[in-house]
Parts: structure tokens; sequence; C-alpha cells
């Protein structure tokens, strides 16, 4: 008997060890994926940049660019790769510039310019809602606008 029941508390306590290992192994998944970051480490956590912060640095007056910016900002902070104008009016709130009159009108002068192009998902038939995408020549021009700012200011 006391065989058994020594085999059977050995068994019960490899289950024990095994639960405690597999939730150490979750919690590194977890920080290695930026998630629970309340339990990570402190020199391990990782603050993300507002777009707010991120439009500080650049020196932008036109709401041409700035709209442009919003884009490109949105792509390197959330991911985001198409916008409509309900996207770009929330980034100017998030940045707290004003919001232009006509949100529409910038999407069209920068189509024009190059700086941006037609998204494929751009087929929403409910409510005719045009999405776009920032290019490569829109991504360069912000790119050369921030290093002249950069530029300026070390003067």
């Amino acid at each position: 008997m006391t065989r058994e029941g020594g085999v059977i508390k050995k068994f019960k306590m490899d289950e024990e060890i095994k639960k405690e290992f597999e939730k150490v192994w979750e919690r590194i998944r977890k920080i290695e994926e930026g998630k629970n970051i309340e339990e990570a480490p402190v020199e391990e956590r990782k603050r993300k940049k507002s777009l707010r912060e991120l439009f500080l640095e650049f020196n932008l007056k036109s709401e041409l660019e700035i709209t442009l910016f919003i884009m490109h900002g949105r792509e390197e902070l959330d991911g985001l790769f198409e916008f409509s104008t309900k996207e770009i009016k929330e980034g100017f709130q998030e940045i707290r510039e004003k919001v232009p009159q006509n949100i529409s009108d910038k999407f069209q002068a920068l189509h024009k310019a190059g700086f941006i192009m037609q998204a494929k998902k751009s087929d929403d038939k409910k409510n005719k809602q045009k999405f776009w995408q920032i290019t490569n020549s829109g991504v360069t021009f912000l790119k050369d606008k921030n290093e002249e700012s950069i530029n300026k200011n070390s003067k």
C-alpha cells in the first residue's frame, strides 16, 4: 500500500511541476510578444510613441502635409495601411490640430501629386467610401521634410 501511495503522490507532484513549468513558459511567451507588460521586468518594457509625439518631430504646416503625415504615422505606429476620411479626422484630433473642412479635397490633391493612391478595398458599396494608401513618393517626401526640419533646428 505505501508503495502505491508513494507512486500516486509522486505522480501528483510531477503534474504540479508540469503545470508550474507551463505557466512560466506562457509568461515568457507573453513577454516576448509584448503582451502582459505589467508582469514584465521594468527594463524589458517598451514605451509606444504617440502620434502627437511623432508629429512634433516634423515641421509641417499645411493641411496636405499633415494629412500625409497622419497616414504615414498610423502606418508606422499602428500598422494601418488604408485610410478613409474618418481615420484622418481622428488623426487630426489626436495631434490636436484643426480638422480640415473637406478631407476628401486633401486626398484628391495628394493623389494628384502622386503621394497617395486609391486602395484596393475601396469598394465599400454601402456608403461608397474610398480608401487610400500612401505611396513610396509620399513617404520619401515626408522623410525629406523631416530631414529639412532637423537641419534647420541644428543650425
